[in-house]
């Protein structure tokens, strides 16, 4: 009867795969927190246009509204430089995510690897051993037989 196999490394593999998992969902939020604010950069870059086409069709303006028009371009403009810095740093949050991500799952497979040997060489031992004692009980029975 063959023992069944145990791998001595199995909680390691099991924390491997907790890590990779994680690395996994903060990729995934980092991508979803990019999304967000891309969407959001692009809505402002599209509010500017809005507006300067509401201004554009104005047929004359006052001092005052000219003033106004100014004073919200350059916020916008400013949102959007801190938007375009933030997308940046996004960016590399991702890519950082990307790589761990990638990292932690090598990791596993090699862990995967490994368990997937032993097991193998388990398997082979195990049948080597039964072989023997299937030809020791053949030899035994052919000596009884003949003496």
């Amino acid at each position: 009867m063959t023992r069944p196999f145990r791998f001595s490394l199995q909680r390691i593999l099991d924390i491997r795969r907790q890590q990779e998992e994680k690395a996994q969902m903060e990729l995934a939020q980092a991508e979803n927190r990019l999304k967000s604010r891309q969407q959001e950069a692009e809505a402002l870059s599209n509010e500017l246009q809005r507006a300067g086409t509401e201004l554009a069709a104005k047929p004359q303006l006052t001092p005052d509204e000219l003033w106004m028009w100014r004073s919200y371009k350059e916020r916008i403009l400013l949102e959007m430089r801190s938007a375009e810095r933030e997308l940046q740093e996004l960016e590399t949050k991702v890519n950082e995510c990307r790589r761990e991500a990638l990292e932690q799952s090598k990791e596993r497979r090699k862990l995967e690897k490994l368990r997937e040997n032993k097991a193998l060489e388990h398997k082979h031992t195990e049948e080597r051993k039964e072989q023997q004692v299937l030809d020791e009980m053949a030899t035994l029975r052919y000596t009884k037989r003949f003496v």
